[in-house]
């Protein structure tokens, strides 16, 4: 197994390979995931509003949770 870090993601940068992330891991579901319609400006107001989790291996995101 590869080491990975888990973190509250904070900063506005790289908000945009986020949700990258997460629209190519829900991409392929039917029916399709009402995540595929969010933006980064909604990735922004959870973490504004809530919390956003990244596991990363290196600088990689390879997961998140956001509520």
């Amino acid at each position: 197994m590869s080491d990975f870090t888990i973190t509250r993601w904070t900063g506005s940068d790289r908000l945009d390979d986020i949700m990258a992330m997460v629209h190519a891991a829900f991409g392929n579901f039917t029916p399709p995931s009402g995540v595929l319609a969010e933006t980064t400006a909604d990735l922004a107001r959870r973490q504004r509003d809530g919390l956003v989790l990244v596991a990363m291996e290196g600088d990689q995101f390879i997961g998140s949770v956001f509520c």
